[in-house]
């Protein structure tokens, strides 16, 4: 089992010694990893499909894990994830949340419509809404931690691990929330990329959108003026 790049780097953001909860878990590569590489020692793995999660379990099956890792068919965190995870041998684990492959704003109704106090950490590849995503967040108690931005097939993902706290918990910027806290201190090569990418996209919004929609023109400046002062323009 060959996993992207991508799906490389959300293994190893996920915390040692943790159960993990994959929603929209497709094939189950993910939770497989995980437990196969002994990061975790048992996993969920969700998906509202029932084709792909089919898959799953002959997948987590052909490698021997079914013990430790189950799946359920369900639009999100399963309601009775305390005894999936107990029965997996997960009892008194802290839980990470995992989610990619969707937009920001559906991984916050993900958590929103879950027992949120449930996970200790969130591990998430938003496709699209970074920026709300980020924002919710913080609004939910999670602090992002750790941050990569990835490229993959001519388009960026960011992958975040964030931790709840139960107090603490700072309010980003707008720059903070457009780009990421970790990402604008570390400045990767990859991130300078999508940055010089992305400012040529609002440049080119900015000559092509009329005067009339100054609600997108205004969007764009301002995300346009974060983009320059993060690479010092």
């Amino acid at each position: 089992m060959k996993l992207s790049e991508r799906l490389r780097t959300i293994c190893s953001y996920v915390p040692e010694g943790s159960a993990a909860v994959d929603v929209g878990c497709d094939h189950a590569y993910v939770p497989i990893e995980l437990v196969k590489e002994g990061t975790c020692p048992c996993a969920v793995a969700s998906d509202i499909r029932t084709g792909p999660l089919q898959s799953a379990a002959a997948n987590i099956a052909r490698e021997g894990l079914s013990e430790c890792i189950r799946t359920v068919v369900c639009d999100g965190v399963p309601a009775d994830l305390p005894e999936l995870i107990s029965s997996a041998g997960g009892t008194g684990l802290p839980l990470t949340l995992i989610t990619a492959g969707m937009g920001g704003l559906m991984m916050l109704q993900i958590l929103d419509n879950a027992d949120t106090g449930l996970f200790s950490f969130y591990v998430a590849s938003p496709q699209k809404d970074a920026r709300l995503f980020r924002k919710g967040l913080a609004a939910r108690r999670f602090s992002i931690i750790r941050e990569t931005m990835l490229e993959e097939n001519g388009k960026y993902y960011p992958v975040i691990l964030a931790e709840r706290k139960n107090e603490g918990t700072r309010v980003l910027s707008y720059d903070e929330a457009l780009l990421g806290p970790c990402l604008l201190k570390e400045k990767s090569p990859v991130f300078l990329r999508y940055l010089e990418r992305r400012r040529r996209i609002l440049e080119e919004i900015l000559r092509s959108v009329p005067d009339s929609r100054e609600e997108r023109r205004s969007e764009a400046r301002k995300e346009l003026e974060a983009i320059s002062r993060a690479l010092g323009k």
